[in-house]
C-alpha cells in the first residue's frame, strides 16, 4: 500500500511526534510490542525529515495487512485519546492537528486505494476516526 503524507509544516510535524512520542512513553501498557515498535520507528523517521527545515513530505510502501493492522491499534489509541481529553482536559498540541489530520486521510486513502475490504474498512474507520476531517 502506497502512503503519502505532505505537504506539511516541519513545525507541526515536530508537535505531532514530541505529542505521540509522549503518549508512547505513558500510556503503553495495552499495546503490543508490534504495534509500539513501529510507532516509534516512524515517529523517528518523521522526525528526522521534520528537521530539515523544508515543508515535510514523506512516502512509502507498506505492505496492506501490516497497514490494515497498525491503522486498527492507531486509530484505537486516537479512540482512547479523545475520551481521556474530554475527561481530563489534555489533549494533543494544536500545531500538531494539521499533521495529524494529514497522516490519517493519507493511511485512510491508501487503504481505499488498495480497493475491496481495505476500501470498505478505511470508509468505516473515517466515519469514526476522532479528528480526521
Amino acid at each position: 500500500m502506497h502512503v503519502e503524507v505532505g505537504p506539511a509544516s516541519p513545525e507541526s510535524a515536530v508537535a505531532f511526534v514530541d505529542y505521540a512520542n509522549s503518549v508512547l512513553d505513558r500510556d503503553v501498557a495495552d499495546l503490543p510490542e508490534d504495534v509500539v515498535d513501529p510507532f516509534r520507528r516512524y515517529l523517528a523517521e518523521w522526525r528526522s525529515l521534520a528537521s530539515v527545515g523544508a515543508a515535510f513530505h514523506w512516502d512509502t510502501e507498506v505492505p496492506a495487512d501490516t497497514a490494515e493492522y497498525l491503522v486498527l491499534a492507531f486509530y484505537r489509541l486516537a479512540q482512547r485519546l479523545e475520551k481521556t481529553a474530554a475527561t481530563s482536559g489534555t489533549a494533543a498540541p494544536p500545531a500538531a492537528e494539521e499533521f495529524y489530520r494529514l497522516l490519517v486521510n493519507a493511511l485512510l486513502d491508501g487503504l481505499v486505494a488498495e480497493g475491496n475490504a481495505s476500501a470498505e474498512f478505511a470508509e468505516h474507520l473515517r466515519s469514526f476516526w476522532p479528528g480526521a476531517s
